[in-house]
């Protein structure tokens, strides 16, 4: 699914759908989310295509709505709409216009397009996988021929899953894809030139990700506008996916935001706030699982998680888009009782770490301990968080912290910390007295 949100807030959200019946063909539709997560009304953008993928949509410059799908109107050669189309919409996505002629050819039944606008802010650039390798072309011109970015690599078949992205600084264009290929079955990286639309530079393997499965959706790959970098999400620890792990391309070394022996990560995805955090979101286990970065992309905050909607069986894709104090979240699901395929959306709130100091404290019979309470956010103290231990209840200060006098001991102790602040999800923390 595709997910745009415009400047008033609103969060547009593009999917495409087999009705039941093989003679009627797909449709792709479009639907708005207020930003307290209120979901409008679908509306049918076309319908009774022979197929559509999962598309793309952006924003120009000049305020117009751009959608772009891999899309089949017939099986018929005579229709010359059969392979990367684009609809405009002038009004927020109130009518929608298809172009009468493809932007790009030879991936009418390509799944799914990765697509993003280059530094003009008008100038589309989709990349999507076929049998002949991982294809990128720039603007909507279709005589003008594909970049291949599995040719340019050195690599034969296959390339799948594209993910786009723009550099805010230099103003590059960065393709990551998941690549299943004799130098290794891993996430690979290539930078485009935007105003040539080929690659430059070389080819490069996101650190941790050989040996892994592929996501079955787009890779992960977001950058932040005016900044350097662009950063990728994937799942490392190989088939068992033990690891959810975030690149900045190009780097040395990807960051590990969880691990779990068990494995069984899924479907990792990355957005960028307003003021240019970063989160990731994954599922397993019945539960959408996230992190937040801070401003500085240098440090992450809790893991946090919401379960799945009940009756969940399977979630088979994640797609988020973050706000500036919330995660919105679309997943497609099986339902355990209906089967097939479903859309559920939610909202996540960022998480808290608590600490406590001493950890371990050791006191007299009838002695007491000072403890101090640090509640921060991505490594930045949390002000007038609410702080509650051992029946006592305070708020922290300006700079996270909160130091209470708890006491007397008689007997060994566990001290249990919870805090919680509106805008995040409450966390929890341990301290230890023992009295002898």
């Amino acid at each position: 699914m595709a997910l745009l949100r415009t400047p008033d807030g609103s969060l547009h959200v593009v999917w495409h759908q087999d009705p039941p019946g093989s003679d009627v063909g797909t449709s792709l539709i479009h639907t708005v989310i207020a930003p307290t997560g209120k979901v409008g009304p679908a509306q049918t953008i076309v319908s009774g295509w022979a197929g559509i993928g999962d598309a793309t949509i952006a924003r120009s410059a000049d305020g117009h709505l751009l959608l772009f799908a891999p899309a089949t109107r017939s099986t018929s050669g005579l229709d010359p709409l059969q392979s990367i189309e684009q609809w405009t919409s002038p009004d927020d996505g109130a009518t929608w216009t298809l172009s009468p002629a493809p932007i790009a050819m030879d991936g009418g039944f390509a799944d799914p397009l990765g697509g993003f606008l280059g530094p003009d802010g008008a100038t589309p650039f989709v990349a999507w996988g076929t049998s002949d390798g991982l294809m990128v072309h720039r603007g909507t011109d279709d005589t003008l021929p594909n970049a291949n970015l599995q040719s340019a690599a050195g690599f034969s078949c296959c390339g799948i899953d594209p993910g786009v992205a723009l550099d805010g600084a230099t103003g590059n264009v960065v393709v990551a894809w998941y690549a299943i290929v004799a130098q290794g079955n891993a996430v690979y990286a290539r930078t485009i030139d935007p105003s040539t639309g080929q690659p430059i530079g070389t080819t490069m393997q996101m650190p941790g990700t050989i040996g892994t499965n592929t996501p079955n959706q787009n890779v992960g790959l977001t950058g932040v506008p005016g900044q350097p970098g662009v950063w990728a999400v994937y799942t490392g620890g190989g088939v068992l996916a033990t690891k959810i792990l975030v690149w900045k391309v190009g780097g040395t070394a990807a960051t590990t935001i969880a691990a779990t022996r068990a494995g069984g990560f899924r479907t990792p995805a990355i957005s960028v706030t307003p003021d240019g955090r970063l989160w990731v979101a994954w599922s397993a286990n019945g539960r959408i699982w996230a992190a937040r970065s801070n401003r500085a992309r240098t440090r992450w905050g809790a893991v946090t998680s919401i379960p799945v909607r009940r009756g969940t069986q399977t979630v088979y894709n994640l797609a988020t888009n973050a706000q500036t104090g919330v995660l919105d979240l679309l997943a497609a699901f099986s339902p355990s009782s209906t089967g097939g395929v479903q859309t559920w959306h939610s909202q996540i709130d960022p998480g808290l770490t608590v600490t406590a100091r001493p950890q371990r404290a050791a006191v007299h019979p009838g002695g007491s301990v000072i403890l101090s309470v640090t509640v921060s956010d991505a490594g930045a103290g949390v002000p007038g968080a609410t702080v509650i231990v051992a029946g006592h209840r305070g708020h922290t200060s300006a700079r996270g912290t909160l130091t209470i006098k708890l006491g007397p001991f008689a007997r060994a102790t566990t001290l249990h910390i919870a805090a919680a602040k509106r805008g995040y999800g409450s966390a929890t923390a341990a301290a230890r007295v023992r009295v002898g």
